[in-house]
């Protein structure tokens, strides 16, 4: 059976840095597929960048980060804070972020609603804690697993559709 849909991301600092293939379409049951391009380098994640910003939101995958980017669009307008998606739920793509980026005083997770998403989200919580950083974390209805699946099914245009829970 041929794959009918793949999308690739990439971020170029030069040179293509991070590149994933992530399938949408699932057909006769087999489920989408995802994976990495042959000499992605896992210290990069896909991200937004905003100089100007002192706050970072770190998600899970990259169709995450384009919901966030999406509810805080119909939101405010605008998406103003910093965005990275991991592309796993290990960190070297953040702390590459916040090497190359020193503005950053606060971190916003949003990882999946997931039990290893939330398991990950604590121990990153504790780690960038005792770094210093200000943290907290995203709390979205636990019907949801992941932000873009807030925004498909339930945001619906809500002036505020995630709690921000302060630790």
């Amino acid at each position: 059976m041929e794959r009918v849909s793949k999308h690739y991301y990439y971020i170029i600092r030069g040179k293509i840095q991070y590149a994933g293939v992530h399938g949408t379409l699932e057909l006769n049951g087999e489920k989408s597929f995802r994976g990495d391009v042959e000499g992605n380098n896992k210290s990069y994640g896909v991200n937004l960048r905003n100089e100007k910003s002192t706050k970072l939101v770190v998600l899970e995958a990259v169709i995450d980060l384009m919901s966030y980017f999406e509810i805080q669009n119909k939101m405010k307008g605008s998406c103003e804070e910093n965005l990275l998606a991991l592309g796993m739920l290990a960190d070297l793509p953040l702390e590459t972020f916040l090497k190359e980026n020193s503005q950053i005083r606060e971190i916003i997770f949003a990882l999946d609603h997931d039990e290893k998403g939330q398991e990950a989200t604590e121990k990153l919580i504790k780690k960038y804690q005792q770094r210093g950083f200000e943290v907290c974390k995203y709390q979205y209805p636990e019907q949801y697993k992941d932000i873009n699946d807030y925004l498909k099914l339930g945001f619906q245009g809500r002036k505020s559709p995630l709690t921000r829970g302060r630790l």
